[in-house]
């Protein structure tokens, strides 16, 4: 059986930077959610024009990645 690895916690200033990094990041997160969001509402709704059950093109959704 393998021992437990002990794994060095980063440095308080790395990992305050790094968290940081993502605050000014999230501007770009959120905008980014919603472009996804459109994409597959778009997905849904052209299923749903080609013939699809709401049920169906939920599933066909559901297994759809972007």
């Amino acid at each position: 059986m393998n021992k437990p690895t002990i794994v060095d916690m980063p440095a308080k200033d790395d990992m305050r930077a790094a968290v940081d990094g993502l605050r000014r990041m999230i501007p770009a997160l959120l905008e980014n959610a919603k472009l996804i969001a459109q994409i597959r509402r778009a997905n849904y709704d052209a299923l749903i024009a080609e013939g699809f059950t709401p049920d169906q093109a939920i599933i066909l959704c559901q297994k759809s990645t972007l």
